[in-house]
């Protein structure tokens, strides 16, 4: 309970201690050497899909380090072999993860779901409340104070922003969600949908398009799943249900899109795509390697890339404020690892959340809470760098104690 604590609180915790920045690092670590050491983890790596994945992380680690050996991009052994740590470090919680948890008792798991909904539900009651508050006082009610959008004041709770309350309530929805599943019809599950609702209402008041979209998205898989359609002994996520939420998506968060990624030259982002357009062509078709491009050992070892392309000198992305170079997931793959890796990485992704949705289709709660994680860490790849972040790693790890709960040993990982 204390590991989801701090995951929650991590982005507060390290700007009042910064050794927590080191926190999933550290947890990332220890799921290695569990999943390296136990023999229940050898379980996984014969199953079909999981060799698939085992070989597909294999070839973009064989790129990405290929890519450093012919790429006139100087970079250290440190920054090269600290970024395949990082790339990999949602798949450490992914296979770490469900060993640490298959070990663990079934009763000790069940236990460990509900002191997590618990816990969450205090946490979502507390940011409602001061959401209600920020909307009454007129300085606001939150660690830093939020933009003004359509008129009204965006809440970003104990956050830097209102975009870290948006992720985190990533977290909110897909526990309490899955905790449906424990809740006997009636009274008792009425009372726990009060918190979803305040969980939605907590993304709306972001004001973020990605926000809005993805409660439109939630919303429309409660009425389908849930409320529509008959008990199934296994659920399916329909194509066509894929391409209206997405049309949908699309249309909330058209506006978003035109600012950051095609109008506007002085965003970062727009920058970011920029230069690894020119990356692909300059490095093709591998990429310039490990630790160049968009990625935390970029900063840490501030990469020559960002010098050779010109931003070196503007902020967000400079050595001294490199605050926005880490805020772009897909620009960094094409630029690190080229076309090939691109498509690689992308088939990683998917064998991944495929698995997870897999393994959590045959109970309808667990089934909307998978594919709502799926569709906001994968959808916000294409606004920030999720697939590397504490946030979603921490989302992967919850996942993966639900996927050992539901127990499926006769399915594939």
């Amino acid at each position: 309970m204390l590991v989801y604590i701090i995951i929650l609180f991590q982005e507060f915790l390290q700007s009042v201690i910064p050794a927590f920045k080191y926190f999933d690092e550290a947890l990332a670590v220890y799921l290695l050497f569990y999943y390296i050491t136990k023999p229940q983890s050898k379980r996984l790596e014969y199953k079909t899909r999981n060799y698939r994945l085992t070989l597909l992380i294999f070839s973009l680690t064989t790129i990405g380090v290929l890519s450093n050996l012919i790429s006139d991009i100087s970079r250290t052994p440190f920054a090269i072999v600290y970024d395949i740590f990082c790339v990999n470090k949602i798949l450490i919680f992914y296979f770490g993860g469900y060993s640490l948890f298959f070990s663990i008792n079934d009763e000790i798991k069940q236990e460990m779901l509900k002191r997590l909904a618990s816990i969450t539900r205090i946490i979502v009651l507390l940011s409602f409340i001061g959401m209600i508050i920020n909307l009454i006082l007129p300085g606001g009610f939150a660690r830093i104070p939020g933009e003004f959008r359509y008129g009204i004041r965006s809440y970003g709770a104990l956050f830097s922003g209102p975009a870290f309350l948006n992720m985190y309530v990533y977290d909110y929805i897909f526990i309490l969600t899955a905790d449906l599943k424990n809740s006997n019809p009636g009274k008792n599950r009425y009372g726990k949908f009060m918190y979803i609702i305040m969980s939605i209402f907590l993304w709306l008041s972001t004001l973020r398009s990605r926000a809005f979209a993805y409660a439109l998205v939630y919303v429309g898989l409660l009425i389908i799943y849930l409320f529509l359609q008959k008990r199934k002994k296994t659920y399916r996520l329909k194509i066509r249900y894929l391409v209206i939420g997405a049309i949908a998506s699309l249309a909330v968060s058209y506006n978003m899109i035109l600012e950051y990624f095609i109008q506007n030259s002085r965003q970062a982002r727009y920058k970011l795509i920029r230069i690894a357009v020119q990356m692909v062509k300059d490095y093709f078709p591998l990429g310039a390697g490990f630790g160049t491009f968009g990625t935390n050992a970029a900063i840490i070892q501030y990469s020559p890339v960002y010098e050779k392309y010109g931003v070196s000198n503007d902020w967000g992305l400079s050595k001294a404020e490199p605050g926005l170079l880490f805020d772009s997931f897909w620009p960094s793959v094409f630029g690190q690892f080229g076309i090939i890796g691109a498509i690689v990485m992308a088939c990683i992704i998917y064998y991944v959340f495929r698995n997870i949705i897999h393994l959590c289709s045959d109970n309808k709660y667990y089934f909307v809470a998978s594919v709502m994680l799926t569709i906001c860490i994968v959808g916000s790849t294409l606004a920030t760098c999720s697939i590397y972040s504490y946030e979603s790693c921490g989302l992967i790890l919850i996942a993966m104690l639900i996927v050992a709960r539901n127990n499926k040993i006769g399915k594939e990982m």
